[in-house]
């Protein structure tokens, strides 16, 4: 938490703030003079405006000029402006000496780009006023200054911190894709900022059953982001390990646990143990790479899209279901359908089917299906990548205000061995 520490303003305080006057008459100097005859004031008077200019270069530090509206080899403006451009001169605080009524004197202020002003014939309090005032407004901007420096310096550690803790939730995703003599798998993630809500992931359970999963935490930013970080390091131990997906049947048969089961049993275990008001999205699925038959579980995630390529025709699959965490009586159902060869399908977050454009349309999963069936032609990895850049552009951003995951398969044909690239 940072201090706000603020002083006591004294007229006698001036050991840190150079008081620099500008006048050309000798008498209006020797005014200021013995106006601050008793004060420790730092004084510097001078009869020209180059002169002035030259002093305050070398001694940039706190200082407050009071000038006359014209002097004879510059107006107040030109020191001013001359004054205020140089970045190291750019927080003097300038008190204009003018001769009129006090509206009149506001404009002339305002027109010249000073602080304050100080109205003819001197007066010890009112001198006294101004730059009590402006003694006040520098401290004030030099302590609100160094309290922004210090919470730049508080963000620039966040955001290592929060670098590091997107290097370690990157660390539980797929490193690569993955390609078999029967099935090519791509995926494409990007998080709205530093962390994303969004977990994926893939692998063989048996030699011909491929699980893959999807999860999208609710909310955005750095709790749901740690909430996705600390699910998955706990699903990959306990539901999703590889012992959990199996069980024994009547028989004692080692037998692949349904889809739907696994899911029950994360909800359950995530709505008895849920301590904060996030709750997440799935969708678990396991494709048989010898049969292409795929049975899935859809946890209130957005529907897979099937690309049959015989027909070149698109369907969109799922029933919706509940998010997991919010009911732990949920039930949830398994659905199934077969891939033919070189048929594509695809899972993806809602960061994708709900983005906006300008007048507040959601892009939906109908122009998804018309870029899916236009551009089967690429590579699903350059697929993944141009339906993302196709929504960025649709909505006339740089990026899209949501986590993004796209998974897509390809199932190719019965295979046996399987590779990393």
């Amino acid at each position: 938490m940072l201090k706000k520490k603020r002083g006591n303003f004294s007229l006698y305080d001036l050991k840190e703030t150079k008081l620099v006057v500008v006048v050309n008459e000798i008498f209006i100097r020797k005014q200021f003079q013995q106006i601050f005859k008793k004060s420790s004031s730092q004084l510097y008077l001078f009869s020209s405006a180059n002169e002035a200019i030259k002093f305050l270069d070398k001694n940039n530090d706190l200082a407050i000029v009071i000038c006359e509206l014209t002097m004879p080899d510059m107006c107040s403006s030109e020191l001013i402006l001359q004054t205020k451009k140089t970045k190291k001169l750019k927080n003097i605080y300038f008190i204009l000496i003018t001769n009129f009524e006090h509206e009149n004197s506001l404009v002339i202020q305002g027109k010249f780009g000073a602080d304050d002003y100080i109205k003819m014939p001197l007066g010890n309090s009112d001198v006294f006023t101004r730059v009590r005032s402006g003694i006040r407004f520098l401290k004030l901007e030099n302590e609100l200054r160094a309290e922004n420096n210090q919470l730049v310096q508080e963000l620039d550690r966040v955001n290592l911190e929060l670098s590091s803790a997107a290097k370690l939730h990157r660390s539980i995703l797929p490193e690569t894709d993955m390609i078999t003599n029967g099935l090519e798998v791509s995926s494409f993630h990007t998080p709205c900022q530093f962390m994303g809500g969004d977990f994926y992931g893939y692998r063989y359970i048996n030699k011909d059953v491929f699980s893959f999963y999807q999860i999208d935490v609710s909310g955005h930013g750095v709790s749901s982001a740690l909430f996705s970080f600390s699910l998955g390091n706990e699903l990959l131990k306990t539901h999703l390990a590889s012992e959990s997906l199996f069980l024994l049947d009547s028989n004692n048969d080692l037998r692949i646990r349904p889809t739907h089961s696994t899911v029950k049993a994360i909800n359950q275990s995530n709505a008895l143990n849920l301590k904060s008001d996030l709750y997440f999205t799935m969708i678990y699925g396991l494709l048989n790479t010898k049969t292409g038959q795929v049975k899935f579980c859809q946890a209130g995630h957005p529907h897979l899209i099937h690309f049959n390529n015989e027909t070149k025709l698109t369907n969109v699959i799922g029933d919706g279901g509940f998010p997991v965490g919010v009911i732990e009586t949920a039930e949830f159902e398994e659905q199934s359908f077969n891939m033919k060869k070189s048929d594509r399908l695809f899972m993806f977050s809602d960061g994708l089917t709900e983005a906006l454009d300008v007048s507040g349309e959601m892009y939906g999963y109908e122009r998804i299906c018309e870029l899916i069936k236009d551009k089967r032609s690429l590579s699903i990895k350059d697929l993944l990548k141009y339906i993302y850049q196709q929504v960025v552009s649709w909505t006339e951003n740089e990026k899209l205000n949501d986590d993004v995951t796209i998974t897509a398969f390809q199932w190719n044909g019965e295979g046996e061995n399987y590779e990393f690239f």
